[in-house]
């Protein structure tokens, strides 16, 4: 995947992303790094399938009813940050060149965990995550600067009315901020592990020395003792300048927010990269390994898997009962459910090496140790990526794509209500709460019917 915008340098990043192989993840639509429609958070333009964004928004749809399409959107918009220009490459954030004993499988579970702390963090205690009020970063940012200077310019805030209240602090961070925001116009949406890194981890900082001021700086009246350790502190009955601060607040939420539906993202991208890029489903189903058409090996190789798969399906529910309720999603959870196939989990090998097509460019003829694929098929070696359904002929691991793909959502549903559960959230009537409920009453009606049966018979 890639970024949305038609400058010019990001138009060249757009295509250079949207022409690299698909060495990290299920299908995405790279359209969304060169879209138009980007500071609206719509997505015009279409470059390919948008997998990852699918699974993502039906796991959100089916653990909680009436979620913000603005939420979805936002958390939809960190899974494709993590097919981005910072992560593109990343067999971390991709799952790739892992096997059980290399440490890979590990660190990118290490670092999913970590991304969903991350969003638990700043979620947790914060109203603004649930029902975000911005389309993008960039409205947040500009909202802030707009904020700023309003505060700055309030006809209290100097020293003819309050001289303990910042003005030149205030109207000089405003117009830093509003630079933040014409940079933003590039990439409206910015991953916060990206470019923009050091600028919003200091905003979000700056931000709360501003409303509340540290210990060792407070906002004091020249010559005097008074002072004030918060900006809403001082001007209590000016209601312009009270209502700014209160804005100022829950923009800063807001930008805290931001962080965690794009940590969720990241993290939503690395669980469904495992399914897409190793042999999980497979060899929990008891094949040898994915269909790999004219390079078929019957100690690696087998036939395709059921398109549909099911919740309760014998061999996938142990493995998502083990999941809930923490999310467990490592390579202990694994070995318990593979039991002695657990050491045959891999994923294909990703390798440059020169060649000209993307099988020849992105894997090697002699595997390391551990590995029996390539990510893409090459030469005599099979492919095992699943990323998307195009193309069994030529790539036949696709044949697993619908399979890999269901399991993927179960599993990212396991996630969101791990992360629900662990930020405290109480979330609206969840989708499967509704099933439960509806399954409990069908069986309850069920009964009540077959005692009335009996009855008549008896009669």
């Amino acid at each position: 995947m890639a970024s949305r915008r038609w400058t010019i340098p990001a138009a060249a990043v757009a295509l250079a992303l949207a022409v690299a192989p698909r060495v990290a993840s299920f299908s995405m639509d790279p359209g969304v790094f060169v879209d138009p429609g980007a500071l609206a958070g719509v997505d015009l333009v279409h470059l390919g399938e948008p997998v990852h964004e699918e699974i993502t928004e039906a796991a959100l749809r089916h653990v909680t009813d009436e979620i913000s399409p603005r939420l979805v959107r936002h958390i939809v918009r960190g899974n494709q940050n993590a097919d981005g220009p910072t992560h593109k490459f990343d067999d971390v954030y991709h799952v790739n060149n892992a096997n059980t004993t290399n440490g890979m499988f590990t660190t990118s579970f290490r670092t999913m965990r970590s991304l969903v702390d991350a969003a638990v963090a700043d979620a947790r205690d914060n109203d603004e995550f649930w029902r975000p009020r911005h389309d993008t970063l960039h409205g947040i940012v500009d909202d802030v600067a707009e904020t700023l200077r309003d505060l700055g310019l309030n006809h209290a805030c100097n020293g003819l009315g309050e001289s303990a209240c910042p003005q030149v602090e205030l109207l000089a961070k405003a117009v830093e901020v509003a630079g933040h925001g014409l940079r933003l116009l590039a990439n409206p949406m910015a991953d916060p592990h990206g470019l923009e890194r050091t600028t919003l981890a200091n905003l979000r900082a700056d931000l709360r020395a501003l409303l509340d001021t540290p210990g060792d700086r407070r906002y004091c009246r020249p010559l005097t003792s008074h002072c004030f350790e918060r900006l809403d502190a001082m001007l209590r009955d000016n209601e312009y300048f009270q209502a700014d601060v209160r804005r100022l607040r829950r923009l800063e939420r807001e930008l805290r927010a931001y962080v965690a539906w794009q940590n969720l993202g990241h993290a939503f991208h690395i669980a469904q990269d495992f399914f897409a890029h190793s042999n999980f489903v497979e060899l929990i189903n008891g094949r040898a390994g994915p269909p790999c058409g004219s390079l078929h090996d019957p100690a690696i190789c087998g036939r395709a898997l059921a398109e549909r798969v099911d919740r309760d399906d014998p061999a996938i529910a142990p493995f998502l009962a083990r999941l809930r309720p923490t999310f467990a999603l490592n390579l202990e959870t694994l070995e318990t459910v593979l039991g002695t196939r657990f050491r045959r989990l891999q994923t294909g090998v990703v390798r440059l090496s020169p060649g000209l097509s993307k099988e020849g460019v992105f894997c090697v003829d002699t595997l390391p140790p551990g590995f029996d694929y390539c990510h893409w098929p090459h030469k005599h070696v099979p492919g095992l990526n699943k990323d998307d359904a195009g193309d069994p002929e030529r790539e036949p691991a696709h044949a697993n794509h619908a399979h890999a793909r269901r399991v993927a959502q179960y599993a990212s549903e396991a996630l969101w209500e791990d992360f629900l559960r662990r930020a405290e959230f109480l979330p609206p009537a969840t989708s499967a709460k509704k099933e439960a409920l509806k399954r409990a009453k069908l069986a309850h009606q069920r009964a009540i019917e077959a005692a009335l049966a009996l009855l008549a018979d008896d009669d």
